[in-house]
């Protein structure tokens, strides 16, 4: 049974490698975030400067 100081023991040695999954998947999350935004913003704005 795993308990909370191993789960998070084994988070720190995780973000701590160099090739860590937790980071990577922090990476991929915020890059899509940030595309959306750009994609989503641009039309969003014309809108606003056209119709507002």
């Amino acid at each position: 049974m795993i308990t909370i100081s191993k789960a998070f023991e084994s988070f720190r040695k995780d973000v701590n490698e160099e090739n860590s999954v937790t980071l990577a998947i922090f990476e991929k999350i915020t890059s899509i975030l940030f595309k959306g935004v750009c994609i989503l913003g641009v039309p969003l704005l014309a809108y606003m400067l056209f119709f507002v």
